[in-house]
Formats: C-alpha cells, sequence, structure tokens
C-alpha cells in the first residue's frame, strides 16, 4: 500500500512537525551525515516558523477582538459594558532571520538523509520523515462533521476537520431563541464565532459539508455551549 507524504498539511501541524525533526536531528545526525551548521539552520528555521505561526493566530484573535469590540460600540443597547479597549500583541523579530524556502530546504535535506547508507526506518520513524499508510477517502455520502466547541476570550471557537475531498464546512448556529441560521462557510479549520456576547445564554452549533457549492454527507451532532459567564461575573 502506498504511503501518504510525511509532511503534515496545515501550519500548526507543521510547527509540531519540524519541532521534531529539529530535536532529533540532533541525536541522528552523526549516522546520516549532518553537520553542525546544517542542525543550527534547522533549528533557526524551526524556532521563525512557530513564531511566525503563533503570531497569525494572535493577530487573527486580536483582529476578532477589535472587530467584536467594535460591533458592540457600534450596536449594542445603551448600558452595555465595553470591556477592555482591544489590543495589538508586541512583535519581537527573530535573531537571526531566516532565509525564505524553510521546507523546500527541509524536504532536500529529508532526501539527503533518506539517501544516506547509514539511514535506516527506525530513524526515519523516529524523525518523522515516513508517512503513514494512505486510506482511501470517504465516500461524499458517508461524511459528517464532528465539532468540538471552547469558549476562548470571551468568544466561541468551533473546531472541525476537513476530509480531502471536500470544499469545506457550513456551520450554522441556534443563539437560544429556537432558530437555526447560517453562521459561516468556513474553508480552513478552525472557526471563530466573532458575535458580541452581551448576556448568558445557551449557544447551539451544527454543521455540514461542502463539496462546491453542494451539501454532502449528513448533519453533525448539534453541540452547545454556555457564553457570558464572564460578563455575569
Amino acid at each position: 500500500m502506498s504511503k501518504n507524504f510525511y509532511l503534515p498539511r496545515s501550519d500548526q501541524e507543521k510547527v509540531t512537525w519540524l519541532n521534531n525533526f529539529k530535536k532529533k536531528l540532533t541525536i541522528h545526525s552523526a549516522t546520516v551525515g549532518i553537520s553542525p551548521a546544517e542542525i543550527t539552520s534547522v533549528s533557526n528555521d524551526a524556532d521563525e516558523f512557530s513564531l511566525l505561526v503563533n503570531l497569525v493566530a494572535m493577530l487573527k484573535t486580536a483582529k476578532e477582538q477589535a472587530v467584536s469590540y467594535k460591533d458592540i460600540l457600534r450596536d449594542a443597547p445603551l448600558g452595555t459594558a465595553a470591556g477592555d479597549f482591544p489590543s495589538i500583541p508586541e512583535i519581537t523579530l527573530p535573531v537571526p532571520l531566516v532565509a525564505p524556502g524553510i521546507f523546500t530546504r527541509v524536504r532536500l535535506l529529508v532526501q539527503r538523509i533518506k539517501n544516506h547508507p547509514g539511514y535506516n526506518d527506525a530513524i526515519g520513524e523516529d524523525l518523522d520523515i515516513i508517512g503513514a499508510e494512505e486510506t482511501p477517502p470517504m465516500a461524499p455520502s458517508l461524511l459528517k462533521p464532528t465539532l468540538k466547541l471552547a469558549y476562548v476570550n470571551g468568544h466561541v471557537d468551533i473546531l472541525w476537520t476537513k476530509p480531502v475531498n471536500v470544499s469545506g464546512i457550513l456551520i450554522q448556529v441556534n443563539r437560544g431563541d429556537g432558530q437555526w441560521v447560517f453562521l459561516a462557510f468556513d474553508t480552513i479549520p478552525n472557526y471563530t464565532d466573532t458575535m458580541a456576547i452581551t448576556q448568558l445564554a445557551l449557544w447551539k452549533y451544527r454543521a455540514i459539508y461542502m463539496v462546491d457549492d453542494a451539501q454532502v454527507g449528513q448533519w453533525s451532532d448539534t453541540v452547545q455551549i454556555a457564553v457570558g459567564q464572564d460578563i455575569a461575573a
């Protein structure tokens, strides 16, 4: 059976993969002919990529908080507490700055490692450069999303996974009034509901996968979360 490519798809998964590769490379470097300078290069690449992925996440959160604050100021009933003014995360430049092409360099280095006479499958497994066995995609009619919810910084994060054969996911929300309404069509997990929370409520979510403009498979199970506890406190 064929194998999937060893590198994960998402940036966050790539951060985890690259940090493991950086750590384990120091263990196997002598066996597969990796120089100290190359180890340092991989370490710098991993550190800067991790910093940038985390920075993007912080900026996304900052944007969502700013949008929520703006919406409260614009539309909230008189007497609504605005909360703290949104802040912008500080940016500290990494030293040294690495050149573009982090994963281009990594792929070339991995190919060298695999071609080295000292390489074996045990080293490959430890470096996580052997892909998992490929499994065929599930038929679209059988697809059913699984949603998980998290209440983070006054917003609801909707966690979901994206099968390879879908375009994205359509999410609906019920904000406690018994009505299911469109929330978002999301193509990249995960999604943050930026609706301002002004009172205690029980919000419910459900979703269905999409291929192009058509719904496929089954609706997810309904998941729910209590919001506004921080307001009540």
